[in-house]
């Protein structure tokens, strides 16, 4: 069966619109959107002939059914400014089977991608790799390009699945990985201008939760809670942190006698004894 191809004719002759690629065997198709309708059919017959389709799902289907088993139909014309808003809308009617991403605005090569998993597993050890070679300025830098409203994720929420992976992820990864953050001050890393800026609205927020601001206002701690205070305070140390340790060859017998000899903070000592990393193998307990 030769192509069928559907023209719609209107007096202002709007080429541009939504359109399916729709596999006549089996009904199953494919929904997009172009602003040249012609151009985008043949653009999608060129690339599918030639077996480089970007969607493989519709390329397979293609391959296996041929040529004459797909026909172009055009569901609506519209203005340019309306194709992405009646594209996503036949997308959620018509659920069709060939599109891959679920968003009329593109990117999405991965939602109902076959090869999904093996797509993230590459993405992410390519990114660790990129990571890695970055000098800490770079690491920096890198950062702040993507703070606050600069972040493509910001203003979206987080399911507690979403959270639950990410934590899970991040833990595995700073089991053999050091941030670049770690063991630092805050000089150290933004440089002095920077850090006395940081500071300063640490000082300043700090000052909007006084008094009946402050989340604690009001409450009091247990008797067990004011204990556990009252012996830290006084220089003791229980559990993990009375164990004698050895950093480079030196012994300590507790983290704030550490601290106050290394200069570093408590938390960063026991990390890094506790850290799997060989590059802080020098740090271990007794």
């Amino acid at each position: 069966m030769a192509f069928i191809f559907l023209y719609i004719r209107i007096k202002c002759h709007m080429k541009s619109g939504i359109y399916k690629i729709v596999n006549i065997n089996n009904n199953k198709f494919y929904i997009g959107s172009s602003k040249n309708l012609d151009k985008r059919w043949y653009i999608h017959k060129n690339k599918l002939k030639n077996n480089n389709h970007i969607n493989c799902i519709l390329q397979r289907s293609w391959n296996k059914h041929g040529e004459k088993s797909f026909k172009f139909d055009i569901l609506e014309l519209c203005d340019n400014e309306k194709l992405f808003e009646r594209e996503q809308f036949y997308l959620d009617e018509l659920k069709p089977e060939y599109n891959i991403g679920a968003k009329s605005t593109g990117g999405d090569n991965l939602t109902k991608n076959p090869k999904r998993e093996d797509i993230i597993k590459k993405m992410s050890i390519a990114n660790k790799k990129k990571y890695d070679i970055l000098t800490d300025e770079e690491k920096r830098k890198y950062s702040e390009k993507y703070m606050g409203e600069k972040n493509p994720n910001f203003g979206n929420k987080w399911n507690d699945d979403m959270r639950k992976n990410m934590s899970l992820i991040m833990k595995e990864y700073f089991k053999n990985h050091d941030h670049y953050k770690t063991g630092k001050k805050h000089d150290e890393i933004f440089g002095d201008d920077k850090a006395k800026e940081i500071s300063k609205k640490i000082s300043e927020y700090a000052s909007t939760r006084t008094g009946d601001k402050n989340s604690f206002f009001g409450k009091e701690h247990t008797d067990e809670t004011k204990q556990k205070l009252r012996n830290n305070r006084m220089g003791k140390y229980f559990g993990e942190q009375n164990i004698p340790f050895i950093v480079d060859n030196k012994e300590y017998n507790s983290l704030g006698e550490a601290s106050k000899d290394l200069n570093i903070p408590t938390t960063t000592i026991r990390w890094r004894i506790r850290s799997k990393n060989e590059k802080f193998s020098e740090y271990k307990y007794k």
